[in-house]
């Protein structure tokens, strides 16, 4: 069994620990179970119907948004990935709800209520189990996986071959040493191949 010569990290939140222990990292998709997606998109419609000219919607959250809602930026939201970077997994750490999609929703959310845009009551009840994340107790989480068995992992960030970013960052280490690897392997990314149970995963913040 190959196993991975340097550790990696995941951020998310503590609102996700009771998933994680049950099932897991990688376990179980939040972002398919709650329909994040479906909701985001709803929001966005709504932002794009009554804020279309608003500089507070279309000059930088329509259009990341809009990368999340089409699936267009790399990253297939409902996967997890794993980084060789301690501060990239840090700052994935920082989105309180541990998702840059549910992120977006009460981005939205924010602006929609700051401007007065009224969001029905039917789009919020059917959706409730995501609203509800706005009033629970959530704190940054960093996970590091020491000495993971290479076959825990499917492909890099955007498909490259497991051992093209194994190889990458074994690279970063010949030339910079092992201390550097997480200033030197910041845009290096794994999507995890099954989930990895909650006893391998080490909290170190």
């Amino acid at each position: 069994m190959k196993i991975l010569p340097f550790p990696l990290y995941h951020g998310t939140s503590s609102l996700f620990t009771g998933s994680l222990i049950e099932k897991g990292l990688g376990g179980k998709d939040i972002i398919k179970e709650l329909k994040v997606l479906d909701f985001l998109s709803e929001l966005e419609k709504l932002a794009d119907e009554t804020l279309m000219n608003n500089e507070n919607w279309i000059y930088a959250p329509k259009y990341s948004i809009s990368l999340i809602t089409s699936q267009k930026n790399g990253f297939q939201h409902g996967q997890v990935y794993l980084s060789p970077s301690r501060h990239t997994a840090g700052r994935y750490s920082q989105r309180i709800y541990g998702s840059e999609a549910i992120s977006s929703i009460f981005e939205v959310i924010d602006i929609l209520r700051n401007n007065k845009v009224q969001i029905s009551s039917d789009l919020l009840n059917r959706f409730d189990s995501i609203v509800q994340l706005e009033n629970l107790e959530k704190k940054p989480v960093l996970y590091e996986i020491s000495d993971l068995p290479v076959d825990y992992l499917l492909t890099g960030e955007k498909n490259e071959d497991v051992n093209i970013q194994i190889d990458k960052v074994m690279k970063i280490i010949e030339k910079y040493g092992f201390e550097q690897i997480s200033l030197h392997a910041q845009q290096i990314n794994f999507r995890l191949a099954k989930s990895i149970p909650y006893n391998l995963l080490t909290i170190i913040n």
